[in-house]
């Protein structure tokens, strides 16, 4: 249980379905009414794509609000939300705005797979901690 003020952990997908993926973008974290859109990576993931823009001779561009795991799991995530919290990392970054009930993400494009991120309606988002 994380010593600062506490963190709701939220997911639009379940999670077995980015395991295998390295990565995940449909992360948001509430704390004191403010919501956070979070990017999470595993370490093999982040460290692959970045190797793989560096040999290329290409500039690598990190994703805001990024969070790094070991293995992308409810487990990990909760884990490593929790150590961020604690350390004020939510103070430090950027968070979404609320309109009409739905989150607007911060980025409008997805860097990895190119999607466009939608606004997320609160109310359909699955609470994992």
């Amino acid at each position: 249980m994380s010593k600062n003020n506490l963190i709701d952990i939220y997911v639009v997908y379940e999670t077995s379905y980015f395991e295998d993926r390295g990565y995940r973008s449909d992360l948001y974290i509430k704390k004191k009414e403010k919501w956070y859109q979070i990017n999470v990576f595993d370490i093999e993931t982040l460290n692959n794509e970045a190797t793989g823009c560096f040999n290329k001779k290409l500039g690598y561009n990190i994703v805001p609000n990024l969070m790094i795991v070991e293995k992308i799991t409810n487990e990990e995530i909760i884990k490593n939300a929790n150590t961020l919290n604690d350390s004020d990392y939510f103070e430090q970054i950027l968070p979404c705005q609320i309109l009409n009930e739905e989150i607007v993400p911060i980025l409008k494009v997805n860097s990895v797979t190119k999607e466009k991120y939608h606004n997320i309606p609160i109310n359909s988002l699955i609470k994992v901690n």
